[in-house]
């Protein structure tokens, strides 16, 4: 597997997104704190004009979701695979696939689709 980033902007990154994985934790986390935080993204969204999703939820339970115009149905798919990942590893989608970068491997490498 080609290694697309520079090692120590890697290694950067990671420790970046670790220290964010630790400080940007809410103090409390339930169906108002998602309907809100939902809501607020949709609204900047729309202001913006962004085609984008938005997905807020715990394992295997929804909490909030919308498609914004200019999405298609592969747009769900894609948040639903990377929510896997959160919930499989308990790191960020994209902390992962900077690990498996670093190792050059990657999640097909260790056995999952």
């Amino acid at each position: 597997m080609e290694q697309t980033t520079n090692p120590m902007s890697l290694v950067e990154d990671l420790a970046q997104i670790a220290l964010q994985e630790r400080t940007l934790v809410f103090p409390a986390f339930n169906e108002e704190t998602a309907w809100n935080l939902g809501s607020r993204l949709r609204a900047l969204a729309l202001e913006r004009g962004l085609s984008l999703v938005i997905d807020v939820r715990r394992p295997a339970q929804p909490l909030f979701y919308t498609a914004l115009p200019g999405t298609t149905p592969d747009n769900a798919e894609w948040v639903r695979r990377k929510s896997n990942v959160v919930f499989r590893f308990h790191r960020s989608s994209y902390a992962v696939g900077l690990e498996m970068d670093q190792k050059q491997s990657s999640l097909e490498a260790r056995g999952l689709p």
